[in-house]
């Protein structure tokens, strides 16, 4: 090993979560091409749970010319890209590249680094990962010991504070034991939580331990449902659609995180995703062959390259450890279909569902051992569940498998809102008084025909808002989507551009973002009870009868202060 490989595994595997800020001096742009070149070589981490921030100080060279910060900032954000393929972003949560003179007073730049720091640590604190002078000293001394394994995964807090003190096997057993003498849901909160997260990592709870926030979501707060359509590379269209949600928002909260439950079908949505997956093949230029190679292989397009892709996304992680999602709390569903005769509907999820057999489709409990990249793309066996195809054959829309998982958690209750975010509609065409067509109209045409019209969401939307007794309501569903006369092919990468085009000059869709947005906002808000309701004295109210009585009604009401 190199020590240039040495000093990469040393800062991004071993000092990476305990660091608050990386600050570089640069003397001219040759020192931050070095100094970026470096940070290219630290081995990528998949969702760490900690990134620090980056500081430069720029000197000499950088300060001969204009605008010299913004000029360093574009020049290392480049090398970053142009060598990782990652943004700068993707291994520092923020940057400053600042100016420094050579004057010999040093207070300006201790100032700015102070208050960079500040911001910094304010941000460790409202992650809980603001540990305690004991806490980082001894998960300090526990990296450098099992520096020797820093090779194959960065350092692991949680396992590095479980090391010496194993898990007990009866664990589940002393939590049954311990919850059944909390009396109330406030000591549930701020005492019973913050007991049981310190007794994980120690064993008990420490003297002037770190404060835990345990996050719960109160019982008054409403949920709100993203669905997403499948359809190969029209899947660029969803992301372009929630950008422009985001923008009418105008707040500075990422649009998925106003969900709380999300399901979508298919993986086509990532240019270069796309780019890997329908890599064309060396034959394609002769006629017919392809056809050939695609009944012989069971497929038009190699899996290799679509898995190399994903798990560059997704790691090795399992379907239920995506770290964002639990870090925003979010339910995540994917659907997959089996191959079997008959062929029926799976649901891989990040979370534990209930009342399975209710519904028309099966919830995987295995799932939970599942790579998140292996639950796309072609149909693939996946080890003590069988073989799997993407769901879009069955449905393409997962709104009723959404809708069918709210109710099994929630009952009776509604959601506040549900969005539905389409890939592209073709137009009904309309009716013709002609004959059938020999060649055009042959029955494999008509079959095709039959089976894409089944493909398209919005049917499913139809089905669904049709037979909802909610649907005259406003019941705060909504669909976006594009109506599109002629659709691309679902490996058609090239028309990737047109299509985001298509979502900025679409007025219909355009028009509906002001009220999505507005219920959005709305779901933020909930109401919370400080103190039980109590019966006051009754009053006398009236209350309006049929308007032919002429004598109004007396009701008596029991107001609730």
């Amino acid at each position: 090993m190199s020590d240039t490989q040495s000093h990469g595994l040393l800062f991004s595997h071993l000092l990476y979560p305990f660091v608050d800020i990386f600050c570089f001096y640069s003397y001219g742009p040759s020192d931050l091409t070095k100094i970026a070149r470096w940070i290219a070589t630290w081995p990528s981490q998949n969702g760490p749970l900690w990134k620090p921030s980056l500081m430069v100080l720029l000197r000499e060279k950088h300060l001969l010319q204009p605008n010299a910060a913004a000029v360093a900032e574009r020049l290392f954000t480049s090398t970053i890209t142009a060598l990782t393929s990652n943004p700068l972003d993707f291994y520092f949560t923020d940057s400053w590249f600042l100016p420094a003179t050579d004057s010999s007073s040093s207070a300006p730049i201790e100032a700015g680094f102070h208050e960079h720091l500040a911001v910094v640590r304010q941000r460790r604190r409202e992650s809980g990962l603001l540990l305690s002078v004991e806490h980082t000293n001894a998960l300090f001394e526990r990296a450098f010991e099992s520096a020797g394994t820093l090779y194959h995964q960065p350092i692991d807090l949680i396992r590095s504070a479980r090391r010496d003190i194993p898990v007990s096997t009866e664990l589940a057993d002393h939590l049954v034991q311990f919850m059944s003498h909390i009396p109330s849901p406030e000591d549930l909160i701020s005492f019973a939580s913050p007991i049981i997260a310190s007794s994980l990592f120690c064993d008990h709870y420490l003297p002037d331990m770190h404060y835990l926030v345990v996050r719960i979501r109160p019982p008054t707060a409403g949920h709100s449902i993203l669905c997403i359509d499948g359809g190969g590379v029209r899947g660029i269209i969803p992301p372009a659609i929630l950008g422009q949600v985001q923008q009418q928002l105008d707040l500075p909260i990422p649009v998925q995180e106003f969900f709380t439950l999300a399901y979508g079908v298919s993986a086509g949505a990532l240019v270069k995703l796309a780019k890997s997956a329908f890599r064309p093949s060396s034959t394609a230029s002769l006629p017919g062959v392809n056809w050939i190679r695609a009944i012989l292989s069971d497929s038009l397009y190699s899996e290799t390259d679509i898995e190399i892709a994903l798990k560059s996304v997704f790691g090795e992680k399992a379907f239920t450890e995506v770290a964002y999602a639990q870090r925003i709390g979010a339910k995540i569903g994917i659907p997959a279909a089996t191959i079997k005769q008959p062929s029926s509907l799976c649901l891989f999820t990040n979370y534990n569902s209930s009342r399975q057999g209710t519904r028309g489709y099966t919830v995987l409990a295995a799932a939970e051992n599942i790579k998140t990249w292996e639950v796309y793309f072609r149909a693939k066996y996946l080890a003590g569940l069988g073989t799997f195809q993407d769901a879009g054959v069955l449905a393409n829309n997962p709104l009723s498998i959404a809708l069918a998982e709210f109710a099994a958690t929630n009952g009776n209750a509604q959601p506040d809102l549900v969005l539905n975010v389409g890939t592209g509609t073709s137009p009904n065409a309309p009716l013709r008084d002609e004959e059938s067509n020999f060649i055009t109209d042959s029955w494999i045409l008509r079959l095709k025909r039959a089976y894409m019209s089944l493909m398209q969401g919005r049917r499913i939307w139809d089905d669904v808002t049709s037979t909802d007794i909610n649907a005259g309501r406003n019941c705060g569903r909504y669909r976006l989507d594009l109506t599109i006369s002629n659709p691309p092919a679902i490996d058609d990468t090239t028309s990737m551009p047109a299509l985001v085009s298509m979502v900025y000059r679409d007025d219909i869709l355009l028009g509906a973002l002001p009220e999505i947005a507005y219920h959005l906002f709305a779901t933020l808000f909930y109401f919370e009870l400080t103190a039980l309701p109590q019966k006051s004295v009754s009053q006398a109210g009236h209350g309006l009868n049929d308007p032919q009585e002429q004598q109004p009604l007396v009701i008596k009401l029991g107001d609730l202060k």
